[in-house]
């Protein structure tokens, strides 16, 4: 009902302001707190009052910054560096799928994205390998090299707050060269007294019809002194990715065509992170004690059917009309993962004037890139006694993102003069022993003196990427259409080409059975 407006002149309007918490609701388990705002506007005068003896409010009711939200911004002002805070709230109002994800709202910060996910992160243009990452304060090693962190096997759920340091201080290790990430756990004594949470989630993808879910429990209890808090999450996507990608050159103002690459992957990405933390809380010298234990892990499942298109006589134009060409087959069936397991012990405690901090941790990475592919090229038409015989084909990249081609032939039936086997190998195993001590001490007004120690300890199996080129079976390249499924290749842009997918699982299981099919293992010279 809307308030009655008099042309009378009104009386001073009578403003009532409301604020209070829900305490019932700040310590519920939901993530959502809720504090209320009530407003309320009365507009009156002595001769709408008498006309109408009953006075009507509006009530207006909004929800105020999260307790979290404000002390990720309090934590912007008060540091001596630049840098910007992310917090649990303000990554749960958004479908973000790992930390990158995140990371990409931050101003200042460039994400590198992998099949349309996010993946990796840049600070300052510089490469991903200068940017550390770290677990409550203490730093980890990247999972990739030994050095490039890997944003994306780290879901969103795990943390409570992201700090994203872009400008480095003395007390950062020096792997930080651009840029120091920190993550911040949930801690026990987040919620007081038992608390539980759960965030489950189901979805299908538009393209190709995959499965999306997700998963996340948290569960903790705490009172005055003792807190302890386990979590457990998962993550899983099935897409299939659409590509098209090209070989450009300019000849004056006119486009020149030299080859057209289509690809069509099937990939399942999926991640899976678990922990706990136990801490105690004291009131005399000893403040603190705890342990804290998190596990995450990321697996990315990829099969590739690739057809590359070589014009044999290029000629300038956006379009043309029975252009002899050869085509180039790469099918593959690979995986990648990576994991971080960080363990670490600590107690803070006060000696005279100055606060400690020990702390002992247990990191543990493993890396794996394993890509066998079967790479066929010079793909005819067919052979006679003069020579091969190209395809022919008809092309239009008018439209550049959605580039036509249509073929004289099936390119599932080329004969190819070469096939060979290429695998590209490379695992890393670390494990890191990490101890340290942190003394600050509280100066004249809001200064700190700050010193410490730290202590590492790294052992690396494995080495750098190892790729082996040789001969790919003939009996089997002679059978490749025996794994043609004949199913059309999903696609947003047009499949013109005809292209049909490979069972690629079952032909990278037959190859398998030869000698020649590629070794995991890491050549000597690049074995760390």
């Amino acid at each position: 009902m809307s308030p009655c407006l008099h042309e009378k002149p009104l009386a001073s309007p009578r403003v009532s302001i409301q604020y209070h918490e829900d305490a019932s609701a700040m310590s519920s388990p939901k993530s959502k707190s809720i504090n209320s705002l009530a407003l309320a506007v009365t507009f009156a005068s002595a001769t709408a009052i008498a006309q109408d003896p009953q006075v009507e409010e509006v009530i207006v009711t909004s929800s105020p910054i999260k307790q979290s939200e404000m002390a990720s911004i309090e934590a912007k002002r008060s540091a001596v560096n630049v840098l910007d805070a992310v917090s649990a709230d303000t990554i749960g109002r958004f479908p973000d799928q790992n930390l990158a994800d995140s990371l990409a709202r931050v101003p200042g910060v460039a994400i590198e994205r992998d099949q349309g996910q996010a993946r990796y992160v840049n600070l300052r243009g510089a490469p991903f390998r200068y940017t550390a990452i770290a677990f409550n304060g203490i730093d980890v090693p990247g999972a990739e090299n030994g050095r490039i962190p890997r944003f994306d096997s780290f879901p969103a759920v795990i943390t409570r707050r992201l700090t994203v340091n872009k400008a480095i201080t003395a007390d950062m290790p020096g792997e930080a060269v651009s840029g120091f990430v920190n993550i911040e756990t949930n801690s026990p004594f987040d919620k007081e007294g038992a608390s539980f949470a759960l965030d489950a989630g189901l979805g299908e993808q538009e393209l190709g019809g995959g499965d999306v879910d997700k998963l996340s429990l948290r569960g903790s209890f705490s009172n005055d002194n003792f807190g302890i808090l386990g979590f457990y999450s998962e993550n899983s996507r099935e897409q299939v990715t659409d590509n098209r990608e090209y070989d450009l050159d300019r000849e004056g103002s006119a486009l020149v065509v030299n080859e057209l690459d289509y690809r069509s992957y099937f990939i399942k990405r999926s991640d899976e992170a678990y922990g706990f933390s136990a801490e105690y809380r004291g009131d005399g010298a000893v403040s603190r004690v705890f342990l804290n234990s998190v596990y995450s892990e990321f697996t990315d499942e990829e099969e590739r059917n690739q057809y590359v298109f070589e014009f044999l006589a290029p000629r300038a134009g956006e379009t043309g009309t029975n252009m002899p060409l050869q085509l180039t087959r790469a099918l593959e069936d690979g995986i990648y993962e990576n994991s971080t397991f960080t363990n670490t012990l600590g107690i803070e405690f006060t000696s005279g004037e100055f606060d400690v901090l020990v702390s002992y941790t247990l990191t543990e990475t493993e890396f794996l890139q394993n890509l066998p592919i079967t790479y066929q090229v010079a793909g005819f038409a067919g052979l006679t006694a003069e020579g091969p015989v190209p395809y022919f084909g008809d092309f239009d990249v008018t439209n550049i993102t959605d580039p036509i081609l249509t073929l004289s032939g099936n390119p599932a039936d080329a004969v190819f003069l070469a096939n060979f086997g290429i695998g590209f190998y490379n695992p890393m195993d670390q494990d890191v022993n990490k101890f340290k001590v942190d003394v600050k001490r509280a100066l004249n007004g809001n200064d700190e003196l700050k010193f410490g120690l730290q202590l590492d300890q790294r052992e690396a199996i494995g080495g750098a990427e190892t790729v082996a080129f040789g001969p790919y079976p003939g009996d089997l390249a002679a059978r490749m259409n025996d794994f043609d499924t004949g199913r059309a290749w999903e696609s947003n842009t047009t499949n013109s080409i005809g292209g049909t997918y490979f069972d690629n699982p079952s032909l990278d299981t037959a190859w398998q059975s030869y000698d020649i099919y590629p070794s995991g293992s890491v050549d000597p010279e690049n074995a760390v």
